[in-house]
């Protein structure tokens, strides 16, 4: 079996490029719409990709999975799709934390988890997903996807993604371009730590030390530093941070179709001193 090709498309490609640079609108000039998502992890990802395709529009995507549609994008919202299925929201935050509530209970800033009954036979499925409620269609809510609700736990720190995207949000308001926060396994050889991925130049204010402190804005973080379990947090730059990230990843065994940006990512420390 063959693996697909076009000739024409590829001098297409090499005749619309001009060093790294490409000519998008030479290569897909009749292109009119780009769906992506760009929400959390993605924001800053869906942003650089509007910026590469101006002329295009954009719509972001609602939240999907292979189990079922929780949202749909709607006029710059992000409505349930509440024909689809049964939801049902577990709270995340707060007293309520734990609870579980319907979705005609739900109140503009809450946090939560979806669970769905669907009529493929699925019975209250737990989603990976936290979401805020921004508001309302009518009586429809609408929500924000925050990143996936079970993160990473080396020692016992149990870091989120918000918690991370929220630390890089931080480090590029410097003018630095953080690309991820990666929890690196030792193994056991060595203290485990993190470690933030930057690429380019990176900010004289910004040091071990600096990521650190934001760190230990969570509870269970500081304890774990404070406890020695978890050594100083460590920086790494690139030159490309996506290709530095991919190759992590794929050191690991991870295959590339398969890789999307994330604001938080556990890897090796074989992959890490091989980047």
């Amino acid at each position: 079996m063959t693996a697909p090709h076009s000739p024409e498309s590829a001098q297409a490609l090499i005749d619309s490029s001009n060093g790294e640079q490409i000519d998008f609108k030479q290569l897909w000039p009749k292109l009119s719409l780009v769906s992506s998502w760009d929400t959390a992890g993605s924001k800053a990802w869906a942003e650089k990709l509007q910026e590469k395709l101006p002329s295009v529009q954009f719509e972001g995507k609602g939240l999907w999975a292979t189990e079922g549609v929780v949202t749909i994008p709607y006029n710059d919202q992000y409505p349930l799709a509440y024909q689809s299925h049964f939801y049902e929201f577990e709270y995340l935050e707060d007293d309520k934390q734990g609870q579980i509530i319907p979705s005609w209970e739900l109140e503009e800033g809450d946090v939560v988890s979806p669970l769905i009954t669907s009529g493929n036979g699925l019975l209250r499925y737990c989603m990976d997903d936290c979401l805020r409620v921004t508001g309302f269609i009518e009586q429809i809510p609408c929500f924000e996807f925050q990143g996936r609700r079970f993160g990473v736990d080396l020692v016992g720190e149990k870091l989120a993604p918000e918690t991370a995207q929220q630390l890089l949000s931080q480090l590029n308001e410097t003018q630095s371009k953080a690309i991820s926060l990666l929890a690196i396994d030792t193994e056991q050889h060595v203290k485990p730590f993190y470690c933030v991925l930057f690429e380019g130049e990176i900010h004289h204010s910004i040091s071990n030390e600096y990521i650190d402190s934001i760190l230990r804005q969570n509870f269970h973080y500081e304890l774990a530093r404070n406890l020695g379990q978890l050594d100083q947090p460590q920086i790494r730059q690139a030159n490309n941070g996506w290709n530095a990230y991919k190759k992590l990843v794929m050191f690991d065994g991870i295959i590339e179709g398969n890789i999307k940006p994330e604001p938080l990512k556990k890897v090796t420390l074989n992959s890490l001193e091989q980047l």
